[in-house]
């Protein structure tokens, strides 16, 4: 994403930028050094989202704002939720007790908004959108959740090999059943964005 982020930069002749990679709870800048922040789907996955909010409000000048985002409940994020539930049924486990770190940790505004209110931002907004996203097919689907869904693929790794495969082809046919007649997969999912003022 930096690298990509970069080139965007050079290309739009932008050079009053830098990139820097870091996790949130060990920033190094200065207080009060931006107008504002942006973490799109990444203070929900911190151990401690509150502290690492609190952490990018001392970056913030007075009266800057924040806007995070988290995902909704399982059953309203079937992206996540379907191949989630169907590997948790596979291999036999429980769901994550609620609030481990994750992309489903703060699935209600009162949850996501929260976080900023504990980490001292006051003004807090909390408003609901839907995502949707489209695959040609179930396969492509499956492919898609193996790149980007660190949770399931975290939780197929300890299992063999077989295990994985067979796990991922239930994720699959669990998702045939959600297909159009033409075998096209869409899943409109929950998305919530939270502001606060520092």
């Amino acid at each position: 994403m930096l690298a990509y982020g970069r080139e965007r930069a050079a290309t739009a002749g932008i050079e009053n930028i830098e990139f820097v990679e870091s996790d949130a709870a060990s920033l190094g800048f200065p207080e009060h050094s931006f107008d504002a922040a942006l973490s799109r789907w990444g203070i929900i996955f911190e151990p401690d989202g509150e502290a690492a909010a609190a952490r990018v409000r001392s970056f913030l000048e007075p009266g800057g704002r924040l806007a995070i985002s988290s995902w909704g409940p399982p059953d309203r994020v079937p992206f996540l939720g379907i191949p989630m539930r169907t590997a948790m049924q596979c291999l036999q486990v429980p769901p994550p007790p609620p609030g481990t770190p994750g992309p489903l940790s703060r699935p209600t505004p009162e949850a996501l908004g929260g976080l900023l209110e504990v980490a001292g931002f006051s003004a807090v907004e909390v408003e609901e959108t839907e995502v949707t996203f489209e695959w040609e097919s179930p396969e492509q689907f499956t492919t898609f959740v193996k790149e980007i869904a660190p949770p399931v693929t975290a939780m197929l790794a300890p299992h063999p090999q077989e295990v994985q495969e067979e796990t991922w082809a239930a994720i699959t046919e669990a998702t045939r059943g959600a297909a159009a007649a033409d075998g096209t997969v869409s899943f409109s999912n929950l998305a919530l964005l939270a502001s606060g003022r520092a």
